[in-house]
């Protein structure tokens, strides 16, 4: 029924602004539909559907709204955003999650665990997914937003939520990403002495407080007490590879059905896929991964067209990067519904920078 709301105006007007956007969403809908026509599963098709949503929700976005009305839906992402990050803050804070976590059948009960182990879980139902999407909303906040205490402010409320997920990747990626603005906005921007120097004092004592809590296991206890890897999570991830120690790449060109995924992983010993590229490439093969990146890559640079060299690179880069440390953008789709949004969204708020 969405489809045929929209369909007229994302032909129209979404053509017209974004035809790269047209072409990848005619390359992921005939996937799809190759797929399904070719014996694929349920879990086929909804990853199918997961992967075309966000661009569809995009052209929907730029066919329909109103240039005027760009500052009224920053301020809702705006507020989505303070609402992930205030749930995942309460639940750190009350050691308790708001909506249950649960992984396959099993039921997490997360207030049965040490303040090392905890995790928030937020609005989007796993840590790991909640932590990219914050890091997202973060990073265009650094880049776009005028106002100096709502940008550093926002972003570092994102960090301490990210701290609060308890996940390891994010951490790192979001203290890298944020130190590194730092220095470019000291060096770029024409702001006075005076604020620069407030401004660096204040972002000082902000990450000075959150070191101390880091140090004292009030946040980011995994990281502090396993470090950046480990045989429980992080080799999980990496030990995905090792089907390629019994599968050629050229097993994977289409993609392989649901229940012969089940099996490769049975033979492996693997519980779970924790990788979107992996994810892609065993249920839908590696044409479609090709022809993601070949569509993605001009609806990107369209996007990001008038952007510096250090935006593109800051922006997409970390985000990617991020995005391989978990199976985020193959399960769900408000990873990349919230980028290309925000992509779209934010630079057209910006009066001067």
């Amino acid at each position: 029924m969405l489809c045929c709301m929209f369909f007229s105006k994302i032909k129209n007007i979404g053509s017209e602004y974004f035809p790269q956007a047209i072409k990848l969403l005619i390359f992921i809908g005939l996937y799809t539909l190759f797929k399904v026509f070719t014996g694929g599963s349920a879990g086929n098709t909804n990853m199918g559907i997961i992967v075309l949503l966000p661009v569809f929700i995009f052209l929907a976005f730029v066919s329909t709204i109103r240039c005027s009305d760009i500052r009224y839906y920053k301020k809702i992402l705006y507020t989505a955003y303070l609402l992930e990050c205030g749930i995942a803050i309460i639940e750190k804070i009350l050691n308790i999650n708001i909506f249950q976590l649960e992984i396959g059948d099993e039921t997490i009960l997360t207030s049965e665990l040490t303040s090392t182990e905890f995790r928030s879980i937020g609005l989007y139902g796993h840590p790991l997914q909640n932590a990219l999407v914050v890091f997202c909303f973060m990073i265009f906040i650094l880049i776009y937003e005028n106002n100096i205490k709502l940008k550093f402010g926002f972003a570092s409320l994102g960090i301490i939520s990210i701290f609060c997920f308890n996940a390891r990747a994010a951490i790192v990626m979001s203290t890298i990403c944020f130190v590194t603005y730092i220095f470019y906005w000291m060096k770029s921007y024409k702001k006075s002495s005076a604020i620069k120097l407030m401004t660096f004092m204040t972002v000082f004592i902000i990450c000075s407080a959150f070191y101390y809590m880091y140090s004292v296991g009030l946040i980011g206890g995994r990281l502090s007490s396993m470090g950046i890897y480990d045989d429980n999570s992080a080799s999980v991830r990496l030990a995905a590879f090792t089907i390629f120690d019994y599968y050629n790449l050229s097993d994977f060109i289409t993609g392989i059905s649901y229940n012969d995924l089940q099996i490769l992983k049975y033979r492996t010993g693997l519980f779970a896929i924790e990788n979107f590229w992996l994810n892609w490439l065993f249920s839908y093969g590696l044409i479609f991964i090709i022809g993601l990146i070949l569509f993605y890559i001009p609806l990107i640079k369209k996007i990001f067209q008038k952007e510096r060299k250090f935006v593109k690179c800051f922006l997409i880069i970390p985000f990617i990067v991020l995005a391989s440390t978990n199976p985020s953008l193959a399960v769900s789709i408000v990873p990349m519904s919230a980028f290309l949004l925000l992509a779209y969204i934010m630079p057209k708020t910006v009066s001067e920078k």
